[in-house]
């Protein structure tokens, strides 16, 4: 029997060569167990082949098939051992390798490499199930898929060396990913890079043409502009600002404004409010 520290070495070992195996069978195959050496097992079926292994106190499998085959992959190792099924490692990105990853994500933990976790967030199909309570998926996975593969490409994947660019250049960079416009831009310079740009939207232009303080009609440039003169360019100050205007604007100065009890009642002139 294999020595643990071996065990995932050899698990992936064998997957590598199994999976030259899967392009041949026919799509209806039925999953065929075959145990390889030590507690480390093949499945075969439709798809890319799955390796596990049975340890001491749980199972480590390699790789999840597509979807609807999963939960036929979770039986097959239960016929083997009762023991829970703990990790799932996913060797690449495709479909026929992560499909079943919705299944397992319930009771395993997924391990793969950063390369692979990138892949599988820049394609659309992987996104848009994720984020379909948020309404217009579809597009908006799109966008995602943009943003990441830029982070990938430009970046390594990594937020914090993303951190590292110069804000402007950032935000250059930003705006010529489809799909995102000044306000989105600035939100991830400011929010994810923590560099001080401040974020205009349609709360800031409410409140503050209310105000008096702008017309309301400026460009998007003219309004950051307007604040970035005034304010401390400080990073937490414009975190901590545009949350303020976000919660004034969905509490009392709302499209049709609740003016009573707002706490700038009493120096707003109220423009433009009938």
């Amino acid at each position: 029997m294999p020595r643990p520290a071996l065990a995932v070495p050899l698990l992936l070992l064998a997957a590598v060569a199994i999976a030259q195996e899967h392009h041949d069978r026919a799509a209806n195959d039925p999953f065929t167990l075959k145990p390889l050496a030590g507690n480390v097992y093949a499945l075969y079926g439709r798809g890319g082949n799955v390796g596990f292994y049975v340890g001491p106190d749980a199972v480590v499998v390699v790789d999840s098939q597509f979807k609807d085959l999963a939960p036929g992959i979770v039986e097959k190792i239960k016929s083997v051992t009762d023991k829970p099924i703990k990790y799932l490692v996913n060797t690449h990105h495709h479909g026929d390798h992560v499909g079943g990853n919705e299944v397992f994500r319930h009771f395993a933990v997924i391990i793969g490499h950063d390369n692979v976790r990138t892949r599988m967030l820049a394609s659309p199909a992987e996104i848009a199930p994720i984020i379909r309570s948020s309404g217009t998926f579809n597009v908006k996975a799109r966008r995602l898929a943009a943003f990441v593969d830029f982070l990938g490409r430009r970046y390594g994947g990594r937020v914090e060396k993303m951190a590292g660019e110069e804000p402007w250049e950032l935000r250059r960079q930003l705006l010529e990913v489809p799909g995102i416009g000044r306000e989105t831009a600035d939100c991830i310079v400011l929010y994810a890079a923590g560099h001080p740009l401040f974020v205009v939207d349609g709360y800031t232009r409410r409140i503050f043409s209310r105000l008096g303080m702008i017309r309301g009609d400026e460009s998007y440039d003219d309004v950051q502009l307007f604040f970035m003169r005034r304010l401390p360019g400080e990073t937490r100050l414009f975190n901590d600002y545009h949350a303020q205007i976000v919660g004034l604007a969905q509490q009392s100065c709302r499209a049709r404004p609740r003016c009573t009890g707002c706490p700038l009642d009493d120096l707003c002139p109220k423009r433009g409010v009938a």
